[in-house]
């Protein structure tokens, strides 16, 4: 009777603790501005969220500017910083193979998007 009842508990424990589709937090942090929480399954797809978010940024405030000549009052995005869930910075530090070709076509897709070529 002991090991029917050990067995579901124990596959109740692998399935809720092994991880799979476990979300993070990260913490987004823009020109060292208010952090916007990020929750993503890795430091990459955080990294890849974060990157979006800066993009639109930038892209957002040069469209705003051109579109009002030039005279927008605040400065633009400069750069973002990225912590994991132990506010360890790890913008730098997070590494993935298509890395410079996911900026490049995000950046790519926002300007577009934006209407800002």
């Amino acid at each position: 009777m002991k090991k029917i009842f050990l067995i579901p508990l124990g596959l109740t424990f692998l399935f809720n603790f092994s991880g799979c589709n476990s979300e993070h937090k990260y913490y987004y942090i823009q020109d060292n501005e208010e952090a916007v929480i990020i929750e993503a399954e890795s430091d990459s797809l955080a990294y890849m969220e974060a990157f979006k978010k800066f993009r639109v940024a930038v892209e957002s405030h040069e469209v705003l500017n051109s579109a009002i000549d030039n005279n927008v009052l605040s400065e633009p995005p400069i750069n973002f910083s990225l912590l994991n869930s132990d506010k360890v910075d790890i913008t730098y530090s997070t590494f993935f193979s298509t890395k410079a070709s996911f900026e490049q076509q995000t950046t790519k897709d926002v300007k577009e998007t934006l209407g800002h070529h």
